[in-house]
């Protein structure tokens, strides 16, 4: 489970540097790219979460769903400036 999610995340930032870049060059995001970032990301930190949880959560496992939490409520609060 722990793999699947580390995939999910490399997806997940592939297409935030995408995004990344769109920006950058001043062009605006198309809504599917926004929407895929954000389940791809999502869908990962849930599967770290479940991991985490059912392995009883390493010191290192703790920190890097920490850190992802912290990343997705910033990725929230981009989102709804994007709406």
């Amino acid at each position: 489970m722990i793999l699947i999610s580390i995939v999910l995340f490399a997806i997940a930032a592939a297409v935030g540097a995408t995004m990344a870049v769109l920006r950058l060059r001043n062009r605006s995001l198309p809504m599917p790219l926004v929407l895929t970032h954000g389940l791809v990301a999502a869908t990962a930190l849930v599967l770290l979460v479940v991991a985490t949880v059912m392995s009883g959560g390493t010191t290192v496992q703790n920190i890097a769903l920490g850190l992802f939490v912290i990343a997705a409520l910033g990725g929230f609060a981009l989102f709804s400036f994007q709406m």
